[in-house]
Formats: structure tokens, C-alpha cells, sequence
């Protein structure tokens, strides 16, 4: 039987899917390009039913900006989201309303673009241990995971920002399991099992839970101990620093020990993970594209002269941001966004109607022919000053958009081109033939096979 399609609600177009289920087995096998799919076929808002829900996927650049305005006003994070709590806690990502509010203002004076330099020599640091490792393991044409290298070094960075320079944190392979793997595939499938089985998903015995649970486990009981060991520690440009000082000088009532705990552990998690993913990718399309690489070497070699790059010097790497940049738009680390409708709105000439469910893709945004000449191409100069002017501004919008943009992003962005820019000043790195590389879906979109390289100093 094929699906019919007719509006499912009086206004807004969409598939109508199979009876009790609806769209779920699309939605299953691939969201990404069932949301590809439907945006290109329904418009600029497209409704579609998981279960006896309906949902919305709006992809207009000005009802995205829509959206993002009215963020945390008309639209919160809802029952899918908060599902991260059993892992993450109730931390800025998942958090609403005042403790959202408390949460922003406490961090958001560490993450200003000039501030976040404060950490860059951590980034400098970390990395050069790395580059030294792949030098005395001699990696000279042989070939690395550089997906999980760069895991591993993105926590590391973060731990250290988090904690304290001084935090001995090596390569934990069972954090980088626990937070990569476990929970990240296991939050995936609770949200779609929210969707069909509603309320029944906190009851019923899924495969892996236990698995999930003990890695959760393993991962507070981790932080838990670097944030002890933290406490009375004299970096004062730690994270957990600020945190403390904002608890005394505000109360515990303001930032209790908990939400201390949480904001922590939230951090931790999207402050490598994204990063990490990002990087991947990167190098994905580095190996793919030698020209793009060769012009990336060019303008390191000329910007950095020093034996360690400066800030101002990988600040000044335009051509590499523009990869960067190119990559994150075809492979957005976060490939959608999901709110709820607090009330009644307008979107458009759209009603939505209060308690809805809300998706943004940063994936089919950055793909969607309306806004971008053959979207499926690489190209990093989509990203020169010129053709940055001519796009809607929410054409691309990898780290959101609105109050809840990613706290992150300038920090993200000076620790993603530091650390291409240093590798690729000592490395030559090049892709077995034949090479597949797919993506997969977690929280996150990684490369599922990882990205094998062969790692050659230059």
C-alpha cells in the first residue's frame, strides 16, 4: 500500500503516512533525508505525523528566523529534549524559563569571542602532545582513525578548560565509550521510542538500557571526581572556577550543586562531541579534496611563521575557515533542532497551534536548493565575503540561531582551525583509496566508519 499525501492538519501540507504510525518508518530508517525529502515536496513547513503526534519541519529561512526570535518565549525545549536529562542532568541544554535564564547569565561571560582566547594555550598545549605521539609512533604511511583521535583530543581540551589546566586527563577510553557511543546511540532511540510508545518507553525493557545506565554511571561518577579534585583548585580560568564564585557570591539557591554538577557535565559532553565531529569532517573532505588541502597548506605555511601558531595568526586564516565553514554546512554536527510551541503562533501565513512539535535541520538547510547552487557540492568559497552577503541569513545556521544559539560557537570555531591548521602544518594526510565513508545518525552526525587516514610528517 503507498502512502497517500494530503494535508494533515487544515492548513499545513504533509505526508499522510501509514495508519497508527505514520511517517515513523521513514523517519526511522533515515530522518535526515526523510526531512530532505518532504521539505523539497511540501514547502517551507511541512507537517508529517510520528505516531498519533504531529509534527512540523520548518525549513523557510525567515520562519526559521521566526523561530529563533521567539525562542524560549513561544518555544521551549519539550518532552523529546528532555529525555538528555537522564544522562546530562538538567543543564543548559535541556533547561527552560528561569533556570535557563540563570544558567546563560552564569557561563555566558566566559564564551564572548574575546574571551574565550583565555584557553587557546590549552588548545595549543593538548594538541602539540598529540602531533608529538603520531611523531614517536613513527605513523609515517600508516594509517590512523583520525575520527577517534580527535575524540579523544576534544575531551582532553574541554576537561582541561572545564577543571584546570593541570587535570590529568589522558585517553579514558571507557569516557570516551560512554559519552561517544553508549549514550549518545542509546538518547537517539529513546527520543524515537518516545515518539511511538509515549509514556510506555520509561517502562518497558529496551535492549541496552542496563548498558546505558552503567555508562551513565561510569560518566557522573568520572565528573563527580574531577569536580572534587577541582574545587580548590587555583585555575582561575577554569570553568568550575567561574561556576563556584557565581555560587558564593549568589547563593546556592541562585546555582545549587546539582545544576553546578550539571552545567559541568553538560558542557563536557557538547563541548567535545560537536567539536570533534566537526574536525572529522573536516579532514574528511581534506583527504577527499587535495586542492582545497593544498591551498589550506599554502596559507598556513605563509600566516604561521612562529614554531607554535599565535591566536591573531589562525584568526587570520581565511581560506581555512572557509572549509570549515564548507564542511559544517554539509555535515552539521547538529543536524536538527527541537522545540515546542509554548502558545498559538503564526508562523507565515501558518497557525501553529500550542504544543506543537518543532523541527529545524541545519542539515536540510544547508542542502536545500532554494538557497544553495548544487548543494551536494563541495565548495568552500560559498563562504567568501561576497557570496556570504547574497544568502538568507538562516540559509546555514550550524550552531542555531536566536537567545539558545550555541553558547559555544566562538570557542568551537577557534579550537576547530587551531587544530586543522596545526596538523596540517606538520602532517601530510591522505585517504586510503576506496575508502568508504557514511554518516550516522546519533545525537550527533559522525562519520560511521570513522575517517581512516595515512598519516605522513612532512
Amino acid at each position: 500500500m503507498r502512502n497517500r499525501h494530503k494535508n494533515i492538519s487544515p492548513n499545513i501540507p504533509g505526508p499522510v503516512g501509514w495508519p497508527v504510525i505514520g511517517s515513523l518508518p521513514a523517519f526511522q530508517q533515515n530522518l535526515i533525508h526523510f526531512w530532505e525529502r518532504i521539505a523539497k515536496e511540501y514547502g517551507g513547513i511541512a507537517g508529517y505525523r510520528i505516531g498519533a503526534e504531529r509534527h512540523y519541519l520548518v525549513s523557510d529561512p525567515e520562519f526559521v528566523a521566526h523561530i529563533f526570535q521567539y525562542d524560549t518565549q513561544r518555544y521551549f525545549k519539550g518532552k523529546y529534549q528532555q529525555l538528555l536529562k537522564s544522562a546530562l542532568g538538567e543543564g543548559l541544554l535541556i533547561s527552560n524559563d528561569s533556570q535557563w535564564r540563570k544558567s546563560r547569565q552564569a557561563l555566558q561571560p566566559l564564551f564572548r569571542k574575546d574571551d574565550v582566547t583565555r584557553w587557546f594555550d590549552i588548545i595549543i598545549a593538548t594538541t602539540e602532545n598529540l602531533l608529538d605521539q603520531w611523531h614517536r609512533e613513527k605513523r609515517q604511511n600508516q594509517s590512523v582513525d583520525i575520527a577517534a583521535d580527535m575524540i579523544s583530543l576534544t575531551q582532553q581540551i574541554i576537561a582541561k578548560m572545564l577543571f584546570g589546566r593541570h587535570l590529568s586527563y589522558g585517553t579514558n577510553q571507557a569516557m570516551r565509550e560512554a559519552a561517544t557511543t553508549t549514550i549518545n546511540n542509546h538518547l537517539l532511540q529513546q527520543v524515537m521510542r518516545k515518539m511511538l510508545f509515549g509514556r510506555l518507553v520509561d517502562y518497558l525493557p529496551f535492549p541496552g538500557t542496563h548498558r546505558y545506565r552503567k555508562m551513565v554511571t561510569l560518566f557522573h561518577n568520572t565528573l563527580s571526581a574531577f569536580i572534587e579534585k577541582a574545587s580548590n583548585g587555583d585555575d582561575h580560568d577554569a570553568v568550575i572556577t567561574h561556576l563556584i564564585k557565581t555560587q558564593q557570591s549568589k547563593g546556592v539557591a541562585y546555582l545549587s550543586n546539582q545544576q553546578l554538577h550539571d552545567e559541568l557535565t553538560t558542557l563536557f559532553f557538547a563541548g567535545h562531541e560537536t567539536t570533534a565531529c566537526a574536525l572529522a569532517w573536516t579532514f574528511y573532505y581534506l583527504t577527499e579534496y587535495p586542492d582545497a588541502a593544498n591551498q589550506v597548506c599554502e596559507e598556513v605555511s605563509h600566516v604561521i611563521t612562529g614554531q607554535q601558531p599565535t591566536y591573531q595568526e589562525v584568526m587570520s586564516l581565511t581560506y581555512l575557515r572557509q572549509v570549515i565553514e564548507e564542511s559544517m554546512r554539509l555535515m552539521p554536527p547538529v543536524y536538527g533542532l527541537g522545540r515546542r510551541a509554548r502558545t498559538d503562533d503564526t508562523v507565515g501565513d501558518w497557525h501553529l497551534s500550542a504544543g506543537s512539535a518543532v523541527a529545524i535541520s541545519p542539515y536540510v538547510m544547508h542542502r536545500h536548493p532554494a538557497y544553495w547552487d548544487a548543494p551536494e557540492a563541495f565548495d568552500p568559497n560559498r563562504f567568501s565575503a561576497n557570496q556570504r552577503q547574497q544568502r538568507p541569513r538562516y540559509a546555514y545556521c550550524p550552531f542555531g540561531g536566536g537567545a539558545r544559539s550555541c553558547i559555544g560557537m566562538h570557542l568551537a570555531m577557534m579550537e576547530i582551525i587551531t587544530i586543522v591548521a596545526m596538523i596540517i602544518r606538520r602532517f601530510h594526510l591522505r585517504r586510503p583509496p576506496q575508502r568508504h565513508v557514511s554518516t550516522q545518525l546519533f545525537i550527533t552526525l559522525r562519520p560511521r566508519e570513522g575517517v581512516i587516514v595515512q598519516v605522513t610528517p612532512r
